[in-house]
């Protein structure tokens, strides 16, 4: 009696990387954005995703390249967070544009 070959699954592209945001500090897109704009301190994006969760994103990418948050304010589908690292200073803001899924993230070095 013939067995059926096992499916084997499909191969999977390779990951790519995310677009590069900003280089200090280095940023990547929010995974599955789709980035509309971009300049050395300002980006434009649309994602189904929530403030809060983009926000999240970055700051992981912040702490994870040693980054420390030293003030965090989150209100009216706006959030801004300053960082440090070895005497550099960072402010992070993300806002909401309206409720289309577009978001502008701007950084300014201190």
């Amino acid at each position: 009696q013939a067995v059926a070959p096992t499916p084997q699954p499909e191969p999977q592209p390779a990951p790519q990387p995310g677009t590069v945001l900003f280089n200090t500090p280095y940023l990547l897109a929010y995974p599955g954005s789709s980035v509309t704009y971009l300049d050395a301190r300002e980006a434009e994006f649309e994602v189904g995703a929530s403030l809060t969760d983009i926000y999240t994103n970055f700051h992981n990418q912040m702490t994870e390249a040693g980054w420390q948050r030293v003030a965090l304010e989150i209100k009216n589908n706006r959030a801004q967070a300053s960082y440090q690292l070895n005497g550099q200073y960072v402010e992070l803001e993300l806002k909401g544009l309206g409720a289309s899924g577009r978001f502008r993230l701007e950084i300014v070095l201190l």
